[in-house]
C-alpha cells in the first residue's frame, strides 16, 4: 500500500488493533499519577525532573531549526524502547520514518497518523488519547499558515490525556496551548556544527527554557546539544496491512512495522 493512498478511518484502524495497543502498552495497570517520560536527553531529563508527564499536555515551541523535531524523536525513540505505544499526528507533513530509525524509534510501536488539515489532526489526536493504550502522542502543529485552535479545544484534549493517562506532546513555532498545558518548553536554536571536508552538518547546540511547569518556578534552562543522524540508509518500513472493510476517509494512517 503506497503511503499516499486513502486509507481506513483512524477510529476504524483503532477498532482493529484494539489488542495489538493494550499489549504493547506499559503494563496492565494504569501508570501512577505523576509518571514521567524519559526524554533521551539526559539534560532534559535532569532539567524536567523525570521527563515528559503523562496525563498532560506539554508544549515544545521554537524556530525552524531549533531542535523540536530532534527532541520529539528521543522522547519518541525513549519510549518505544521501553516496548511502549506510541503515536504521531503529522500536520506539518515532517515525520520521516527513515530518519526515526536512525535516532532509534522502534517504528512497530509507532502509529502514525498523516492529517492533511487542522480539522483532522486534531479529530485524530483526540481519537488516539480516547484509545486510552498510548503512552505518548505527538501532535505536530509547526507548519506554518495553520488556523489558531480554541481554548475549548485544548481543555477537552488535557481533560481527555488525563483521563487516558497519555502524555499529549504539541510541537508549534509559538505557544499555542495558553493554561491547558501543564509544560510549556522554548528551545531557542545556537550554533550548528560542522565537521569533515566537504564540510557535513555535525549537530545543533540549541538552549532549553521552561516557559511554564505547573507547580514549578519557570525560566529555568539548560543547553541541549543535538548530533544528526547517521548517515546509514535504514530499510524502508512496511505498513500495516489495514483492514479492507474499513470505510475510506480523507486520513492517512500507517501502522508501520520495521522489519
Amino acid at each position: 500500500m503506497s503511503a499516499v493512498e486513502p486509507t481506513p478511518d483512524l477510529e476504524s484502524v483503532l477498532r482493529e488493533l484494539g489488542s495489538q495497543v493494550v499489549r504493547g502498552g506499559t503494563t496492565c495497570e494504569s501508570p501512577s499519577p505523576g509518571e514521567r517520560l524519559e526524554s533521551g536527553v539526559a539534560a532534559v531529563d535532569l532539567l524536567l525532573e523525570g521527563g515528559i508527564p503523562r496525563g498532560c499536555i506539554s508544549e515544545i515551541y521554537g524556530a525552524a531549526s531549533c531542535g523540536k523535531t530532534s527532541l520529539a524523536l528521543s522522547l519518541l525513540a525513549a519510549t518505544t524502547r521501553a516496548c511502549q505505544i506510541a503515536a504521531v499526528v503529522d500536520a506539518s507533513d515532517a515525520f520521516a520514518p527513515e530518519v526515526a530509525v536512525k535516532r532509534g524509534v522502534d517504528l512497530r510501536r509507532t502509529l502514525w497518523a498523516r492529517a492533511t488539515s487542522l480539522k483532522e489532526a486534531l479529530h485524530s489526536t483526540e481519537a488516539l488519547l480516547r484509545a486510552s493504550g498510548f503512552s505518548l502522542v505527538i501532535l505536530d502543529l509547526a507548519r506554518k499558515g495553520l488556523e489558531p485552535v480554541s481554548s475549548a479545544t485544548w481543555i477537552r484534549l488535557a481533560r481527555t490525556a488525563a483521563k487516558s493517562q497519555t502524555a499529549l506532546l504539541v510541537l508549534s513555532e509559538k505557544p499555542i496551548t495558553g493554561s491547558s498545558s501543564a509544560l510549556s518548553l522554548e528551545l531557542c536554536p545556537g550554533a550548528a556544527r560542522f565537521s569533515g571536508m566537504p564540510l557535513l552538518l555535525d549537530g545543533l547546540d540549541s538552549e532549553l527554557v521552561i516557559e511554564r511547569q505547573r507547580g514549578r518556578a519557570p525560566q529555568r534552562r539548560a543547553p541541549v546539544c543535538f548530533t544528526a543522524p547517521s548517515a546509514t540508509q535504514a530499510p524502508a518500513p512496511t505498513c500495516f496491512d489495514l483492514p479492507s472493510h474499513a470505510k475510506p476517509s480523507t486520513y492517512k494512517v500507517l501502522f508501520d512495522e520495521y522489519n
